[in-house]
């Protein structure tokens, strides 16, 4: 709304102010002349009550009960020579009979200046008061206030939804008012200023977004890994704004991993008839890649399981990827045999019960696993190279080792490897 017209404070002429030749005064209203004896117009003021009304309220204040004029004119009020008011009419716009307070109110024309008599009159004599003062002006439709939704919050939601591959964000926007869009991103963190955050050196993009649609934004060529300030800033039609902001990070890329070769240092028997009933399983908590099936393999033999042990790495949401496992079995005949000897006498065990109670209970097994790895930890590795891969796709290689806690168990060596490019 407008701002109210400013109230007009009395002021009192000195004691001889001199003729004035009949023009308008300079002084600043209101100016108080002198009667009244003891000058008893204490004050006066104006004020508007704004928006599209022209209503206007006069308040007098007196020290001396006295009937009160209030006179308006379009034309100033003309000062006498002995420094006293002409009323500009012979009828008075309102009058009262006041004790101290007076308060009377016009209804006028928005943006006029208008000129304003006040005296008070009693047997002692008469005190004036006079100014001018400008009506606010009438609001019409093309001033009216428009609603600005985006300044209480037009946008419904927006989500960040990475690309498979890490390279990419989709930040998709609902929004209830129709309202231009722009978009910020960048690595760099977010700067505080008076008006929000802002990023400096950012890629930038604009979009119009009509009301209740979705709009979908993809930033493109971006870092896998890399944590990325994203700034949308919405503005409607009458200049509200709403603003969401936020620290996104793109995934991971999936990677190849796969294991290269095993080293048995010992295949878990304590003797030499019948070495290296071992066998191996290869995977992640998520996914089983092959197995080496079980074979008469001796401490210091090499196998290198190719295919059967390889598989796609994903990155968990904190950038994580899957362990990488190798699990081993060892079946030692001679305690399977003691298997044998050792199982209750009871009629009720079948022949293939019993093979397979003891197969199981003396299999012996150990196993190596990487740690979850973020792929800047995988990125430390050793160049495979150093490690004698011959797998020249392969990026960076990790030699895992076997703590066995028995002699029963196989103890092994193993190397994996990391493909972080091919399927980029």
């Amino acid at each position: 709304e407008p701002a109210p017209a400013p109230a007009f404070e009395a002021r009192f002429l000195p004691d001889d102010p001199g003729p004035s030749g009949g023009e308008p005064t300079d002084e600043p209203a209101f100016a108080a002349a002198t009667g009244c004896a003891n000058r008893c117009i204490d004050s006066a003021s104006v004020s508007a009550v704004g928006g599209s009304s022209g209503l206007v309220h006069l308040l007098v204040e007196l020290s001396d009960p006295a009937d009160v004029e209030a006179y308006l004119s379009l034309a100033p009020i003309v000062r006498t020579e002995s420094g006293g008011h002409l009323p500009p009419s012979s009828q008075p716009t309102a009058t009262d009979t006041v004790g101290s307070i007076w308060t009377t109110s016009f209804d006028l024309e928005a943006d006029t200046e208008y000129h304003l008599l006040v005296r008070a009159i009693d047997e002692q004599g008469t005190s004036s008061v006079a100014g001018s003062f400008v009506t606010p002006a009438t609001i019409g439709p093309d001033d009216l206030a428009l609603p600005k939704p985006c300044e209480n919050g037009c946008v419904d939601g927006i989500s960040v939804e990475p690309g498979d591959d890490g390279t990419e964000l989709a930040v998709r926007l609902t929004a209830h008012a129709a309202a231009t869009v722009e978009y910020a991103w960048s690595t760099e963190q977010f700067q505080h200023g008076p008006d929000g955050p802002f990023l400096d050196d950012a890629s930038t993009r604009t979009i119009e977004v009509e009301a209740g649609h979705v709009a979908t934004l993809r930033l493109l060529e971006l870092t896998p890994n890399t944590a990325y300030s994203v700034l949308v800033r919405a503005t409607d039609s009458a200049g509200g704004v709403d603003t969401w902001f936020a620290r996104v990070a793109t995934p991971s890329p999936p990677i190849l991993a796969g294991i290269d070769r095993i080293h048995v240092d010992g295949d878990g028997d304590d003797g030499s008839r019948n070495p290296g009933e071992i066998s191996f399983l290869f995977g992640t908590h998520d996914e089983y890649w092959g197995y080496r099936a079980e074979a008469k393999i001796a401490s210091n033999d090499t196998i290198r399981p190719g295919q059967s042990a390889a598989g796609v790495l994903t990155a968990n949401g904190h950038g994580r990827y899957g362990n990488v496992m190798i699990f081993a079995s060892e079946r030692d005949g001679t305690s399977v045999r003691k298997c044998f000897v050792g199982i209750p006498d009871d009629d009720d065990w079948q022949p293939q019960e019993t093979i397979s109670y003891c197969n199981n209970a003396r299999s012996m097994r150990s196993s190596v696993l990487t740690a979850s790895l973020t792929l800047a930890e995988i990125q430390t590795f050793p160049a495979c190279a150093e490690l004698g891969v011959t797998n020249t796709a392969a990026d960076h290689c990790l030699r895992l080792e076997t703590l066995p806690n028995s002699p029963e168990q196989v103890s092994f060596d193993a190397v994996v490897w990391f493909d972080i490019d091919s399927l980029g």
